[in-house]
């Protein structure tokens, strides 16, 4: 797949976004402009750039691949920075490109066209993430629900604190830890419209 960048007229591969990854030391960057380069790519190409991203972190371990790759997927979500964010910081770091041929109007419009694409199948998969978090929300919600009312006598910690009448103020569930059966106590976590957010 390939992409373009304004004021920047050739074609750039993810081939090329790979070579540039290969000028920039990730952790040499701060939180927000690692993230941008990030966003950059998946922007830019989508979740054809997984691989990419991942080599590029070095990742020590499993655990570090599963963060990565679970901060890939939020990129995903994200199309506020495009390929020329990643230019530019190449650029700086002394990556220059190989080939400065002049597009065709033909070519330039082709890859408009595709980048585009890209831009909107990468809005689907957004919203299908969206709308699965809306899913897993709907059961976590389930989940509190279907736990037995705190009636007040459940709790030694909160009779200790004494607050053991605190599901009079709000709503409060009971559950059993699995692995050594002591009682804990739960409430819903709600937004400022009052929507259920977890427990």
């Amino acid at each position: 797949m390939a992409g373009s960048s304004q004021g920047y007229n050739r074609e750039i591969t993810l081939a090329d976004a790979e070579e540039m990854l290969g000028h920039i030391d990730s952790d040499s960057l701060d939180y927000e402009s690692w993230a941008k380069l990030g966003r950059s790519l998946a922007s830019e190409f989508g979740d054809s750039a997984r691989d990419a991203f991942i080599t590029w972190n070095s990742p020590a371990g499993e655990k570090e691949k599963t963060r990565l790759l679970e901060q890939w997927k939020e990129f995903l979500k994200s199309h506020s920075y495009s390929i020329g964010t990643l230019i530019m910081e190449a650029k700086s770091r002394g990556w220059s490109s190989k080939d400065s041929r002049e597009l065709s109007a033909e070519e330039r419009t082709e890859i408009k066209k595709q980048a585009e694409q890209r831009r909107k199948d990468a809005a689907q998969r957004a919203q299908a993430a969206e709308k699965e978090a809306a899913h897993e929300l709907k059961r976590v919600e389930l989940r509190f629900r279907n736990l037995p009312l705190y009636t007040g006598t459940e709790s030694l910690y909160l009779q200790r604190k004494g607050i053991a009448n605190a599901h009079q103020f709000t709503e409060l569930r009971v559950g059993k830890d699995s692995h050594n059966n002591e009682t804990w106590v739960a409430w819903p976590l709600l937004n400022e419209s009052g929507e259920f957010k977890g427990y």
